[in-house]
């Protein structure tokens, strides 16, 4: 279990690595999952039969050496009046017991060993830990690298010192990991205000009916317990014998299985909790997935504000592109090879079924005037990212997106500078090269062909009448030609040209409106182009957020297989609950009652 517990931790790392490089989460997120404790006591061998890991905790002076001896019935762990501080760790372990496994971490030259053939203990490794109050930071840290491995912790308090601070934020922080069983020593200094004082916070700690034993670790007690199998009306004057048949009732194979268990499964709770926080950083799924339509209800009416705003601007635009046509007539002689145009201000106009190359050359003159970047000009473009910066502004500060994300989403909207200008260009562009609707270019381009036929017609007529006229003549003198016949031709020829010359002028598809229609839907293609950029990159904003969310709820289905057989009721007393401080259940604190072995 302790190996799927790394392998998870390990995962929720490779999955918080991937949320910062997207910027969903900040650079520090990985450091709270690797500071999750998932170190186990069965970590620390190889065999699932292992034996019951027991610690003593406290404080300076409150005696726990003393009573690691009286456990053992012999001297093993250093004790001193004149300097009580414990600096380093005494393991006592059965000779049958092997440690396989220590961190590596572990500063050994400050783990002391004592081996014993005791066979009450054969199930049961102690561990001494230093003083955990004391100014000495190497203790704190010594302590914090063995609380992982521990199943049991006797917190030691003595009458003077059962109040310690650093003892309680190590209990409030790490409750919830171990089993708990208290132990006022120095109990022949003490009364019973002080116990009930000391049941108090553990009730508000969240042990309602905590175990708390009373004990004398003096050199008379520790005599008393070495003599009491000879002497058995040796009067009791502590719990210790409860403390002894509790922990050893408590060190049975099946126990330590459910205890183990429940470590891991405190374990996964809080590196879940800690997950928890990092995914609500994330922002909520559901509004991350709605921001597509909620950009859309915010930009529709912008997009109206910006086009009516940009309008003026058309008209001024369109009426660099009109056409400036000459005078009919002089439109025709313009067509004679050689003629020098009488109105050196016209410049002949492309038809307007010609291509987009022919017309962009042509009017390359009336249109120098107009920049690519005159009706999309940099104030524009600076309140399109405003209105893309406000959005996501306000979607960061709403908590629906980290603030790097939303940095992110505007990189991709500042990119469309030059192609929004390219839009209006095209579109501008488009529209010169194809003035008009289709059917008054086709009209147009009609009477532009019969302003050409109806003059040659005209002509073929007039020379035929003059060469049968001249022909008839030879026989009939009256068959000539008068005066009348060629004011009628002369006639004639001018109505052929200029009646479809007039009509094809009038008829003529504006440029300026081209230009305009040209500039409007260029606008338009580009604000929704706008629009489209800004919606896609929300989609793939949410695409990440959702794969995120996969990849993490995959992430929980561990595989671990939990020993979930109901704790004993005792057991039960020993396990930090989620009461609330201010919950009090009246329990005796003078009753100790053993653990009895295969209770229910």
């Amino acid at each position: 279990m302790a190996e799927t517990l790394n392998q998870l931790q390990a995962a929720l790392i490779g999955w918080t690595r991937s949320a910062i490089d997207n910027g969903w989460l900040r650079p520090s997120a990985t450091s709270r999952i690797e500071a999750s404790r998932t170190a186990t006591p069965g970590g620390l061998f190889d065999t699932p039969e292992r034996p019951l890991v027991a610690g003593l905790f406290g404080g300076t002076g409150v005696g726990k050496s003393s009573l690691l001896n009286r456990l053992a019935a012999e001297p093993i762990a250093q004790t001193s009046a004149v300097r009580p501080t414990s600096r380093d760790i005494t393991v006592y372990a059965h000779r049958s017991t092997t440690v396989d496994h220590l961190p590596d971490d572990f500063p050994m030259q400050r783990m002391r060993t004592a081996l014993h053939q005791r066979d009450r203990w054969r199930n049961v490794l102690w561990i001494d830990m230093p003083d955990f109050d004391s100014v000495e930071a190497t203790h704190r840290d010594l302590v914090e690298q063995w609380l992982p491995h521990i199943d049991v912790l006797l917190y030691v308090v003595s009458p003077e010192r059962y109040r310690d601070d650093q003892g309680w934020r190590l209990l409030l922080k790490h409750g919830n990991e171990h089993a708990w069983l208290f132990v006022m020593n120095h109990w022949d200094h003490g009364n019973m205000q002080q116990l009930d004082d000391f049941h108090q916070l553990l009730v508000a700690a969240g042990l309602p009916d905590a175990m708390i034993f009373r004990t004398d670790s003096s050199t008379a007690a520790s005599n008393n317990t070495q003599q009491k199998d000879a002497d058995a009306t040796a009067p009791k004057k502590d719990d210790f014998a409860a403390l002894e048949t509790t922990i050893q009732n408590l060190a049975e194979a099946q126990l330590v299985s459910q205890l183990e268990s429940r470590g891991v499964l405190q374990r996964i709770k809080r590196l879940r909790q800690t997950a928890n926080e990092l995914q609500s950083d994330l922002g909520p799924l559901d509004a991350v997935q709605a921001l597509p339509s909620r950009w859309q209800q915010y930009w529709t009416p912008l997009a109206t504000e910006i086009e009516n705003s940009l309008a003026w601007k058309i008209p001024e635009l369109a009426s660099l592109h009109a056409a400036r046509d000459p005078h009919f007539l002089f439109a025709w002689l313009n067509r004679v090879p050689g003629f020098t145009p009488v109105d050196a201000h016209s410049q002949p106009q492309p038809l307007p079924d010609s291509a987009a190359a022919t017309a962009l050359e042509n009017t390359a003159g009336t249109a120098s005037a107009l920049q690519p970047d005159a009706l999309l000009d940099e104030v524009s473009f600076a309140r399109l990212e405003d209105t893309a910066n406000h959005f996501m502004q306000q979607a960061a500060n709403d908590h629906i997106v980290p603030l790097a994300v939303s940095r992110r989403q505007l990189q991709a909207s500042q990119s469309l500078k030059t192609q929004l200008q390219g839009i209006v260009q095209d579109e501008l562009h488009q529209s010169l090269a194809l003035p008009g609707s289709r059917l008054q270019r086709a009209v147009w381009r009609l009477l532009g062909l019969l302003s050409t036929v109806l003059p040659l017609l005209a002509l073929c007529w007039f020379g035929w009448r003059v060469i049968n006229g001249f022909r008839s003549g030879g026989i009939e003198p009256s068959a000539y030609l008068g005066s009348n016949f060629a004011i009628n031709g002369a006639l004639l020829l001018a109505l052929a040209w200029g009646l479809p010359a007039f009509l094809k002028r009038k008829l003529r598809p504006s440029r300026e409106k081209a230009a305009a229609r040209g500039l409007r839907t260029g606008l338009q293609n580009a604000l929704d182009t706008f629009d489209q950029s800004v919606q896609q990159s929300l989609v793939q904003c949410a695409g990440e957020r959702e794969a995120l969310e996969q990849s993490y709820d995959a992430l929980w289905q561990t595989g671990i297989e939990m020993n979930d057989a109901p704790l004993p009721e005792a057991v039960q007393r020993m396990l930090v609950s989620n009461y609330l401080p201010d919950q009090h259940f009246g329990q005796n604190s003078q009753a100790i009652e053993p653990l009895v072995s295969g209770s229910e």
